[in-house]
């Protein structure tokens, strides 16, 4: 199977799984309670639904599309991501898409947590609650320093550029590996508590096939990566000497692409 067509396979059995996870009846009551039983329950004592609802866009946002999003960045040398649109490569626009998909979907499952009306808040005694609330929010600021970052990025040929680089690149890998320990930490607390009745095979096994998934995917697309490619820094100066070459008809006939050298301190 392509790379491509890989990332598609997986971004297709999470959505898949997401909606299975929804079809089924969160608080495992079915429809035959009678209205006066649910009357007598006091408000916002069963809160099952937004926890799910929780869960699962936590899980698409950083088990699915903001991995996902990394790889496309990350498998840019393939021919397929490197047509251009809009002055831009499919890649880049690929993985703007994604992340931009991913951090909606975590922002909506943040505001539900934060939300009086989910009452989805754990106390400091229950550990586990305590620390996804405390981890969970760190990684959401890493998250939000991604976003930032995105905006104000440097353009390719300035100096700064390669620090920028390091910076968005780790910055990444830290939210998404502090994302991926919360989600257990998460999914281990509402099953303690009783809220998730679905049993915890039902988050476990997929949850970890995914990961294991893209793990692979990315060490795959590390070792298949051509020897002799330049760093993204300098793939990024190339690309923007081609796009502007071209623009002003200075572009070689035969289409190859001038290398830049690194500017001297």
């Amino acid at each position: 199977m392509q790379s491509a067509g890989f990332l598609k396979f997986l971004a297709v059995a999470q959505l898949l799984w997401a909606a299975a996870v929804l079809a089924q009846d969160p608080a495992g009551q079915g429809a035959a309670e009678a209205p006066a039983e649910a009357a007598e329950e006091e408000p916002g004592a069963d809160n099952t639904y937004w926890i799910y609802t929780h869960a699962v866009l936590m899980s698409l946002g950083w088990v699915a599309l903001l991995p996902l999003g990394a790889l496309l960045a990350q498998s840019r040398w393939l021919a397929s991501l490197k047509k251009r649109v809009a002055r831009k490569e499919v890649w880049f626009w690929a993985h703007v898409a994604v992340q931009v998909t991913g951090t909606a979907l975590i922002i909506a499952a943040f505001g539900i947590a934060y939300s009086d009306s989910t009452h989805m808040e754990p106390e400091k005694e229950e550990t586990l609650g305590y620390s996804h609330k405390v981890i969970g929010s760190i990684a959401f600021g890493f998250l939000l320093l991604q976003v930032v970052g995105g905006i104000v990025r440097p353009n390719p040929a300035a100096r700064i550029r390669g620090a920028w680089n390091i910076v968005h690149h780790n910055a990444g890998r830290l939210a998404v590996l502090l994302a991926w320990v919360n989600i257990w930490l998460g999914v281990a607390f509402w099953h303690q508590d009783g809220e998730m009745t679905n049993g915890l095979l039902a988050w476990v096994v997929p949850l970890a096939v995914f990961q294991g998934l893209l793990l692979i995917a990315y060490l795959v697309g590390m070792l298949r990566k051509p020897r002799g490619a330049p760093a993204a820094e300098e793939e990024e100066k190339q690309t923007a000497y081609a796009a502007t070459a071209s623009e002003d008809g200075l572009a070689s006939t035969n289409g190859a692409t001038p290398v830049v050298q690194p500017a001297r301190a």
